[in-house]
């Protein structure tokens, strides 16, 4: 996620101001003031907005490559060249002190300013050491740590995976330490090194994982689970949101609970949460393929991570095409191809179930000013609804007939006639 994203839905600057002055007294073991003020004797950070990133005016030389990795490569081929070619200019030390401004300054100052590297996510902070070739990741202020813990247990847990090992981490979820890979993430990756190749190599991978992990269980007991976990995420949500999700959100879990509600037995897995492209790392000295950011690591169906990739179910742009393409038949490129069409629409509907728990606990796992869920839920109505129509209300049926959208083809309409039901 981009800083000015960030930004627009939190108090981004106050927040990351926060949570490096917490990360680093206790990785210092000292008090550590960080003010976007200056500080007497205090060290300058700066960011550069295209580079999404914070560091001093006499970044390293690892620092400065490594936002030039960042930027170098793009999976549109229309704006690679212009990319490769100004990738180098804009990432020498000249240029990165022209264009950036001030952003926070810290005391007492580290030792070695030069070799630290901030990088804001999601819900956490990212700060390179390339002197001790080191990262340590620290939950943003106001955020559940709950996504640390998780991940701190699974990395550290019995069980090999296709992750990194951690090297040291907090019993409280408060920071988590791992060594740095000179790599690229599959959307940064050079084109010669064949992404589509190394996307499928993570999907073996991944599918690997699933099975160590697999469960069957018994149909009607993890629909239930998923339904209930929906509900129980969705009044969280209402309580902190009360005005800002649409009506139908309640009934949508009868809609999509009744039609995954098929078969006797379905499996899960402990699965990613979060599979896509940005989280699949790819090594520069080996070709190795990792799977990053386990916080969201859970128990769902076994076909979650590969829904949650193929549809491309973290973009917006495109999201119901890619649903009704999906449901007529067409390909994704990954293992959820291989269903069969009543098996497809009984899937599709509980990654729908669950996937809407997901953005619902996103909306409350910080001081977002809006929900997350939101953008999903505006997005099902502009694209698969399509414009407003007499008698609608906010573009919802005015009745709120089954409690659904009321216009014909939407996935979650509990007619005939819609896409989960054809």
């Amino acid at each position: 996620m981009r800083i000015a994203q960030m930004k627009r839905r939190e108090d981004f600057d106050q927040i990351l101001i926060q949570t490096l002055a917490r990360g680093w007294s206790e990785e210092r073991g000292e008090a550590v003031d960080v003010s976007r003020d200056p500080l007497p004797g205090g060290q300058r950070f700066q960011t550069q907005p295209l580079l999404n990133a914070y560091f001093t005016a006499t970044l390293c030389r690892a620092g400065r490559r490594f936002l030039r990795d960042g930027i170098r490569f793009t999976p549109h081929r229309m704006r690679l060249p212009v990319q490769w070619a100004l990738s180098g200019p804009m990432t020498r030390r000249s240029a990165l002190n022209v264009a950036s401004k001030d952003a926070f300054w810290v005391a007492p100052p580290f030792a070695r300013g030069e070799t630290r590297l901030v990088i804001p996510g999601n819900q956490r902070v990212r700060v390179f050491d390339f002197d001790l070739e080191r990262s340590r990741v620290f939950p943003k202020v106001g955020f559940s740590p709950d996504g640390m813990l998780r991940e701190i247990a699974l990395r550290m847990g019995p069980i090999p995976g296709p992750f990194l090992p951690i090297l040291s981490s907090s019993a409280e979820g408060s920071y988590l330490e791992e060594a740095i890979i000179q790599g690229w993430d599959l959307n940064r990756t050079p084109p010669w090194r064949r992404p589509t190749r190394l996307r499928r190599h993570a999907q073996r991978l991944l599918a690997r994982w699933l099975e160590r992990t697999r469960e069957r269980k018994r149909t009607v007991e993890v629909v239930d689970a998923a339904r209930e976990a929906y509900l129980t995420a969705l009044a969280a949500a209402r309580a902190r949101f009360p005005r800002a999700l649409p009506d139908p959100l309640e009934t949508w879990a009868d809609a999509l609970a009744e039609r995954a509600n098929a078969g006797s037995v379905i499996d899960v897995a402990r699965t990613h949460g979060d599979f896509q492209r940005g989280n699949i790392f790819v090594t520069r000295a080996r070709r190795d393929v990792i799977l990053i950011d386990w916080e969201h690591q859970g128990i769902r169906s076994m076909h979650y991570d590969f829904f949650t990739e193929g549809l491309g179910a973290r973009t917006n742009q495109g999201r119901g095409a890619r649903l009704r393409r999906y449901l007529a038949g067409g390909k994704t490129d990954s293992p959820i191809d291989d269903l069969h069409p009543a098996k497809r629409r009984q899937a599709l509907a509980l990654f729908l179930l669950e996937d809407l728990t997901f953005f619902l606990k996103e909306s409350v796992a910080g001081p977002l000013r809006a929900p997350e869920v939101r953008t999903l839920c505006d997005l099902w109505r502009r694209r698969l609804q399509g414009p407003r129509r007499p008698g609608l209300r906010n573009g919802y049926s005015a009745s709120r007939h089954h409690g659904s959208f009321a216009a014909s083809g939407t996935v979650l309409c509990p007619h005939r006639r819609c896409g989960i039901y054809r």
